[in-house]
């Protein structure tokens, strides 16, 4: 990969991200004023970084981008990324946002080889508590919570 190349697919995965990020931030304005508090932190901070990242893409030099040439991209990690999101798309349509949280760290988990399954376990039952209580407790965000377990 030439230096102008991973240039210009760096800085047009970056701005594809802050339109993402900043479409989040306009549509969480919408919300009431205490739920929409946690959403506009992570999504300032979102931002921020972007644009932090993007200033150091135009600001580094190209010297500093020759010894990229040599190395192959390694597309399994990306391609099972974008896989993860979209089984997450599914899981939560079906499972719910919780639910679904905790599924989709235990899946990665176990596709970008985690070694110890009670470690991950043990996360994935965590992060399903931390966005309950976090979300629905704290913030009172009335989660989607899919259509198997909607209707009761």
């Amino acid at each position: 990969m030439t230096p102008k190349l991973k240039r210009q697919l760096e800085i047009g995965f970056s701005l594809m991200l802050l339109a993402f990020v900043v479409l989040f931030f306009i549509e969480s304005l919408g919300y009431p004023p205490k739920t929409r508090q946690l959403p506009l932190i992570v999504q300032t901070l979102g931002i921020i970084f972007i644009v932090v990242h993007l200033i150091n893409v135009f600001f580094q030099s190209p010297s500093n981008n020759r010894e990229m040439e040599n190395h192959a991209i390694r597309w399994r990690p990306v391609f099972l990324s974008f896989v993860a999101l979209a089984v997450f798309l599914v899981l939560t349509y079906f499972i719910g946002m919780t639910l679904s949280s905790g599924a989709i760290v235990y899946g990665c988990g176990i596709v970008f080889g985690a070694k110890n399954r009670i470690k991950l376990l043990t996360i994935s039952v965590l992060t399903i508590i931390l966005v309950y209580l976090v979300f629905v407790k704290a913030a009172g965000v009335r989660l989607f919570p899919g259509v198997l377990f909607g209707y009761f």
